[in-house]
C-alpha cells in the first residue's frame, strides 16, 4: 500500500513538473498576407465594368435592375480602394492586369416567420470574377464569392425594407475578397505559442516573438526543431508562418508534426489554416 502511494505521489510530481516546464502564452498579432494570386510582377491594374450574367438567377425585372446596381457599386468600391493602393497603380486604360466580374445570382425571398406571425425578407447575391493579364489575355484567376442579408421580422409585409437596402451594406465585402487576390492584406490573429521554461534556446526564440520580431523568432524556432526534433519548437514555427501569411509552409509543417507526434495541437493549426484559406473566397 505504501509502495502504491509512493508511485502515485511520484506520478503527481512528474505531472506537476511537466506542467510547469511548458506554458501557453497568447498574444494578438497582425501579419501581412501576400496577394492570393500571382500577378507576375504587374505594376498597374484596371477594373472593367461589372455586369449581370445573361444566365444569372434573378428575382424578376426588379431583381435584374437591382443586380446591375449592385454590380456598379462593387466596381466603385474596388476602384476607390485601388486608387489608394501602395502596391498597384490604378489606370483607366493601359494597365498590366484587369479585373472583370458579373453577378450570377440575385435572389430575393419574402417568407412568413416560423410562427406565422410576421414576415422576413432575405437576399442572396453571388459574383464571379476574372483577373486577366491584358498583354497576353491569359486568365490569371477565375473565382467567385457571395453574400447574404436578412431583415428582422415585421408584422406587416409592406413594412419590410427593400431588398437592395438590405444587401448594399454588405457589398463591400465582395470587393474586399477580390482585393485580397491582387494585393497584400493584413490579418489580425490571436495566437498561442508554447513557452518551454527550461530550454534556453526556446526562451530566446520566445523573447524575439514578444518583441514583435516574428521572422527572427520563426527562424529560431525552425532551427531548434531541426536540431532537436522538439514538437513545441515546430509548433511555434508553424504558428508564426501562419501569421506571416505563409499558409502553405505552415500547413506542410503542421502536417509533418501531426504525422510524427500525433499531437492534436498540430491538427488544430491545420484546421485553422484550412478555414483561413476558405475565408478569402467566402462571405
Amino acid at each position: 500500500m505504501r509502495r502504491l502511494s509512493a508511485v502515485l505521489i511520484l506520478v503527481s510530481i512528474l505531472c506537476l513538473l511537466s506542467s510547469c516546464a511548458t506554458i501557453n502564452s497568447s498574444k494578438t498579432v497582425s501579419g501581412v498576407h501576400p496577394a492570393n494570386v500571382d500577378l507576375n510582377g504587374a505594376k498597374s491594374i484596371t477594373v472593367m465594368p461589372f455586369t449581370v450574367d445573361s444566365k444569372a438567377q434573378l428575382s424578376g425585372q426588379t431583381g435584374a435592375a437591382e443586380a446591375q446596381t449592385a454590380a456598379d457599386y462593387i466596381r466603385e468600391c474596388l476602384i476607390a480602394e485601388l486608387e489608394k493602393s501602395k502596391n498597384l497603380k490604378y489606370k483607366t486604360s493601359g494597365a498590366d492586369v484587369a479585373i472583370s466580374g458579373r453577378i450570377t445570382k440575385y435572389i430575393v425571398e419574402t417568407e412568413k416567420t416560423g410562427t406565422g406571425s410576421g414576415f422576413i425578407r432575405s437576399v442572396v447575391a453571388a459574383v464571379e470574377y476574372d483577373i486577366q493579364n491584358t498583354k497576353s489575355s491569359a486568365i490569371l484567376a477565375k473565382n467567385n464569392t457571395s453574400i447574404s442579408a436578412e431583415s428582422k421580422a415585421y408584422a406587416a409585409e409592406k413594412r419590410l425594407p427593400a431588398a437592395y437596402t438590405l444587401i448594399e451594406p454588405k457589398l463591400p465585402r465582395i470587393s474586399t475578397v477580390i482585393l485580397q487576390d491582387v494585393q497584400p492584406y493584413t490579418i489580425v490573429n490571436r495566437i498561442s505559442l508554447i513557452k518551454v521554461k527550461r530550454n534556453r534556446a526556446m526562451r530566446r526564440a520566445y523573447k524575439l516573438f514578444a518583441e514583435g520580431r516574428y521572422s527572427d523568432s520563426m527562424q529560431s524556432y525552425l532551427e531548434i526543431y531541426k536540431n532537436t526534433n522538439l514538437f513545441e519548437a515546430g509548433y511555434n514555427a508553424a504558428r508564426l508562418m501562419q501569421i506571416k501569411g505563409d499558409l502553405e509552409s505552415a500547413k506542410k509543417l503542421s502536417t509533418e508534426l501531426f504525422t510524427k507526434f500525433k499531437d492534436t495541437r498540430a491538427a488544430n493549426v491545420l484546421h485553422e489554416i484550412e478555414n483561413q484559406q476558405k475565408f478569402v473566397k467566402t462571405e
